[in-house]
């Protein structure tokens, strides 16, 4: 069944939306009858990122709670199967007792064993009557039991089925809602800039070793690819996706969100980062966007929707908004 901490994480999810949807993401009404500056297109893009990545990040927790429903559901269906075979069987020996009953003239009567002439004949009515009375307590206690878990399961396994469901539709459609907004704000951020290349491929060549090293050439392998909202690679990733993949390519395993990954390892100062460290940004608290640090000043990351995985310099705005590193 769908936990609590699910079920307040997905009406997190909702709020974090519907806040994206209803005021981050619109335009100001000045935009039709005036041209912004440079400076205010800047600003709105940039609360844009911020606003965008909160909302990625969130996504991405609802997907990994619905994985993990799906998986509940799977394990339940499974215990469904043998207990319904464990139903059967019983529901089987149960009625052969019945049928047992039937054609003995049912020998819990006491009537039975007063007309018996042979004494003998008689201990082995009373002996019979005791096992079969004990067996079929037993057997109608079992029968019971197993019958009140099935029912159980059936109703445990509908609702996590059933909300595991409705919370992914709700999701996929905020979902497809904001990626609509965020290519109207790139349309519009065209008018104000050229769009830098790509990028393609690269080795990493700075000052990293061992798992690091091996973690920042993976992430190096995939400049050039196109930022994607809850993307997974191969092809295309989000911030916390690139860096999961990465440190997965040097046998270390990360959770699969930002916020999660914030506590996933050893908290790390500016002045204390070393190549291939976690590196995040915005809230201290919740930290919604990262990359990883390559070294002299330097990280590599996958920035937002409409760009690529990059590498670039943390002077500045990176700098500015840095909340802290992690060391794997």
């Amino acid at each position: 069944m769908v936990t609590r901490r699910n079920g307040a994480s997905l009406r997190r999810v909702a709020f974090g939306i519907g806040l994206v949807t209803a005021g981050a993401l619109a335009l100001p009404q000045g935009v039709a009858s005036a041209d912004p500056s440079e400076g205010e297109v800047r600003d709105r893009i940039d609360k844009l990122m911020r606003d965008s990545s909160k909302l990625v990040d969130d996504y991405n927790q609802a997907v990994v709670d619905r994985q993990a429903a799906a998986k509940r559901y799977k394990k339940v269906k499974a215990q469904l199967k043998t207990s319904e075979a464990e139903f059967n069987e019983l529901k089987t020996k149960v009625a052969q007792l019945a049928a047992a009953a039937y054609r003995t003239g049912d020998l819990t009567s006491p009537m039975t064993m007063i007309t018996s002439e042979d004494p003998q004949s008689l201990l082995d009515q009373v002996a019979t009557l005791n096992h079969m009375s004990k067996v079929r307590a037993s057997q109608f206690e079992e029968y019971a039991a197993v019958a009140e878990r099935l029912a159980k399961l059936r109703a445990d396994a509908k609702s996590a089925y059933d909300e595991a469901l409705a919370a992914y539709k709700k999701i996929n459609k905020k979902k497809n809602a904001v990626e609509s907004k965020l290519a109207e704000q790139r349309r519009i951020l065209a008018r104000y800039t050229t769009p830098a290349p790509g990028g393609i491929p690269q080795n990493y060549t700075g000052p990293a070793s061992g798992n690091a090293r091996v973690a920042l050439q993976f992430a190096y392998q995939q400049i050039g690819d196109p930022y994607g909202y809850g993307a997974n690679g191969p092809d295309s990733w989000d911030c916390s996706s690139l860096t999961q993949n990465a440190w997965g390519a040097a046998g270390v395993s990360l959770p699969r969100t930002s916020q999660a990954q914030w506590n996933a390892g050893t908290r790390v100062t500016k002045a204390a980062l070393q190549p291939g460290d976690l590196v995040f940004f915005y809230d201290s608290s919740a930290p919604s966007h990262m990359g990883m640090y390559a070294g002299n000043g330097k990280m590599v990351h996958a920035p937002s929707s409409g760009k690529t995985v990059q590498e670039v310099d943390m002077d500045g705005y990176y700098w500015a908004n840095f909340v802290g590193g992690v060391r794997p």
